[in-house]
């Protein structure tokens, strides 16, 4: 704003109360624009979201190769949540030892190789109990799989109430931590897997 010499007292006043009302209402505009772009990205996450779950409902029911189908549920389980890897541990029966049936950026080498037995690791808890864990990045634990976790969740896959296997996503290194939003997309995920094993099964 501005004023013209000479000015009274009321007219510099008048000035400075348009100047702030324009300052507070250039404020409240940029408020009010990243409210809506925050609004925009969370819609758009959700969307992302339902696509995918549909995308791999559709899988589960269409596509008869079983080893393609859970690699494109552990393939969505680490992009929904912004994971660094994604595992579908298995259990076998006799031995009690979970396998690694599916995996995504874990080395092949690795995921061949892969044993675990269930006691005293939070995957056997997770199959144990049928409880899912979220691990937060405050409380990094070394688990049977030999490596430090910043991050982790982990769900069941259950057929008829009965646990068969883990599904799971994970961050080795400190940075954003899942939430329960993450869990329960993540649990969407492990019942289509659970959904898919069990169609196998029967087709086989």
């Amino acid at each position: 704003d501005y004023i013209i010499k000479p000015f009274t007292e009321e007219e510099l006043l008048g000035a400075v109360r348009r100047t702030l009302d324009a300052v507070a209402a250039r404020r409240e505009h940029a408020r009010m624009q990243a409210e809506l772009a925050m609004a925009h990205q969370a819609a758009m996450q959700r969307l992302n979201e339902l696509e995918t779950l549909a995308n791999v409902g559709r899988d589960v029911t269409a596509v008869l190769n079983i080893d393609q189908v859970l690699t494109k549920l552990v393939e969505a389980a680490v992009n929904l949540t912004g994971a660094e890897e994604g595992s579908l541990l298995l259990q076998d029966e006799q031995t009690h030892e979970m396998t690694m049936r599916a995996s995504k950026n874990f080395e092949d080498s690795f995921v061949r190789t892969f044993r675990l037995r269930s006691q005293d690791s939070l995957a056997g808890y997770v199959i144990r109990t049928g409880e899912a864990v979220l691990l937060d990045q405050n409380s990094p634990q070394k688990i049977k799989t030999a490596y430090l976790v910043h991050s982790l969740v982990y769900v069941p896959m259950k057929v008829r109430d009965r646990v068969i296997g883990v599904l799971g996503v994970d961050n080795r290194r400190a940075g954003r931590a899942f939430t329960r939003h993450d869990q329960r997309l993540l649990q969407a995920l492990g019942d289509y897997a659970a959904i898919a094993l069990e169609n196998a099964n029967l087709y086989a």
